[in-house]
């Protein structure tokens, strides 16, 4: 509705699914900007914005418009100057070339 474009998903409950709860399928929109929906509420699901920019700065700003800064991911050829992205997110972690995660995390 807000302009950001469906590439895969939905809805749908996937395929072999339980009958009851809320289930969808793993869902990717393209063509998001951080003043939308889809991107500011924290949707908690297989849910993928992908927001384009121009330049680092502005990947820095968009990533860091947020009021829950839970977790970023920076994933660069250059080691160091991922570290230096990373040192500018404001989020409780930042991930840099991975996305592992500890063995208490809940999810």
């Amino acid at each position: 509705e807000e302009g950001a474009r469906l590439v895969t998903g939905g809805l749908e409950a996937p395929p072999n699914t339980p009958t009851s709860g809320y289930f969808i399928k793993p869902t990717i929109f393209a063509d998001a900007h951080n003043d939308m929906t889809v991107v500011r509420e924290e949707i908690f699901g297989p849910v993928l914005c992908i927001i384009p920019y121009e330049s680092e700065e502005e990947a820095i700003d968009i990533a860091n418009d947020t009021i829950y800064g839970l977790s970023n991911a920076v994933i660069g050829a250059n080691q160091e100057h991922a570290m230096k992205i990373a040192s500018r997110l404001r989020s409780g972690q930042v991930h840099v070339n991975t996305l592992s995660r500890g063995p208490t995390s809940p999810f």
